[in-house]
């Protein structure tokens, strides 16, 4: 299956024209160039997908501010932090299929914790071995405690999507995570059926067969959604077979 699916990605990427706009499928390109003119144009001609509803969803945690700013045909992503700000746009058609985790904490709080914990135990340790009362000797053990749990409140956990030239950073809050990948996701999925989920007649049985399995692979059509692409880009494209010789 994994063979299947690297053969039909590779005779995709190899089928691509250089000045092709599908080649957002091979590489996630920036909103500028072919991609933004073949956006502009479905804008202007009939899509069989209704443009998504604008949407703006702002996260907050600590010193950490992003901000999704859902549009029509692109995302713009700010963030502002500590070590600065910026925002970025970004076709949905772009963006990664795939996520990763990554844990933004603060490894003071931990190492101080940890010496102090260990300081404390030491001294209650000692304490007992005197025979003295514990009692007064679990300052440092106290203070240890209360920097492990300064150190696990003020952790930030992000779900990393990636695109070409950098990541979006979702932060897990409880509370719109969720609600903002999923909103990344049917975009980028409606997105990719808008710009080629139909058979193309201009293009090549070949190419088309390696598109559809591509979206296949990418889950943006199921398996039989494929077949029933790739059987009507048979009969549009035509294909030529040798009809069965008798012998005499």
């Amino acid at each position: 299956m994994e063979s299947q699916k690297s053969t039909a990605h590779a005779i995709f990427l190899r089928l691509r024209r250089k000045d092709d706009v599908q080649t957002i499928l091979q590489a996630d390109l920036p909103l500028t160039g072919r991609l933004s003119q073949t956006l502009a144009k479905q804008s202007t001609s009939t899509n069989r997908l209704a443009p998504a509803k604008h949407m703006k969803i702002e996260q907050k945690k600590f010193s950490n501010v992003h901000t999704f700013d859902f549009k029509d045909r692109f995302l713009n992503f700010a963030y502002k932090d500590k070590s600065g700000s910026g925002d970025v746009d970004v076709a949905y058609a772009n963006l990664s299929s795939k996520s990763s985790i990554r844990i933004e904490n603060n490894t003071w709080w931990k190492n101080v914790g940890y010496i102090w914990c260990g300081i404390g135990v030491v001294n209650i340790g000692m304490g007992i071995a005197a025979g003295e009362s514990a009692a007064g000797r679990g300052f440092w053990l106290l203070m240890g405690l209360i920097c492990l749990g300064v150190y696990h409140a003020t952790r930030v956990k992000y779900t990393v999507i990636g695109f070409e030239g950098g990541n979006l950073f979702v932060i897990q809050d409880g509370k719109t995570h969720d609600q903002v990948v999923s909103e990344l996701m049917s975009r980028r999925k409606a997105q990719l059926l808008s710009l080629y989920g139909e058979v193309d007649l201009e293009s090549s049985l070949d190419r088309e067969r390696a598109k559809f399995e591509y979206l296949k692979e990418q889950g943006v059509i199921s398996q039989e959604e494929a077949d029933e692409k790739i059987r009507q880009a048979t009969l549009a494209l035509g294909v030529i077979t040798e009809a069965p010789q008798t012998l005499n």
